[in-house]
């Protein structure tokens, strides 16, 4: 399924387990969907649809199975007098929906798991730094940190860095030690390594060949030369 030539999101629980990505991740790459492709200009219960179907088989199912909200008798009230006045307005079935299950995969997140994986993130094998900060980056926005989160960024980089030489040069950086000068810094240090790489490579020396029939002979600490044929 494509809208404007543009593929929605994966889907987000295709199959009951764990999902892949975090709900509120998931549902920022749906409205970035639904605003790039245009689908946000659709009727609420297309969007509704589209915003079902990308759940998945297992993410509709728990839909269906939770408690749908209900109006509160004092907005039940107003809305019959406003059908005594005037046009009633509808229910936007979109935002519902999408009401409904924020309240409810949200609130499946556990903050004290989510920072648990956070400092169990260590640098790969290999892992370029920038792409060990983005995976930080990710995994900070479950754990709730606030106004620590720069903080708890460049301790956890700090602390899962694979090199002890970086880990040393980040720490003299002491107290004014950012999460983003620690990235900045642990780039500078993949790049020169890259370039000494050119060093590290053995020096092939050139030697020039002799003659053939030539042969080099030592008499009394002096090099000679005689040829072999006469």
């Amino acid at each position: 399924m494509n809208v404007m030539g543009l593929a929605p999101p994966p889907p987000f629980l295709a199959t009951p387990g764990t999902p892949a990505v975090p709900w509120s991740r998931w549902l920022r790459h749906f409205e970035n969907f639904l605003l790039a492709s245009g689908a946000n200009e659709l009727p609420p219960a297309r969007r509704q649809a589209l915003l079902l179907h990308c759940l998945g088989p297992e993410g509709q199912r728990i839909f269906d199975a939770l408690p749908q909200p209900t109006p509160s008798p004092p907005a039940a009230a107003a809305a019959d007098e406003a059908g005594k006045s005037s046009k009633p307005n509808k229910p936007d079935p979109y935002n519902a929906d999408l009401l409904t299950l924020i309240r409810h995969f949200a609130a499946r997140c556990n903050v004290r798991v989510q920072r648990q994986r956070f400092r169990e993130r260590r640098e790969l094998s290999g892992e370029p730094a920038a792409h060990f900060a983005l995976a930080l980056r990710e995994l900070l926005t479950s754990c709730n940190f606030a106004a620590q989160a720069n903080e708890n960024m460049c301790d956890q980089l700090v602390a899962g860095v694979t090199c002890p030489r970086l880990r040393e040069r980040l720490l003299l950086e002491g107290d004014t030690l950012t999460f983003e000068r620690a990235v900045e810094i642990a780039q500078l240090r993949e790049q020169a390594a890259r370039e000494s790489e050119a060093f590290a490579n053995p020096v092939r020396r050139v030697t020039s060949q002799a003659p053939r029939g030539w042969k080099s002979t030592r008499r009394n600490g002096r090099e000679s030369r005689r040829s072999d044929s006469r």
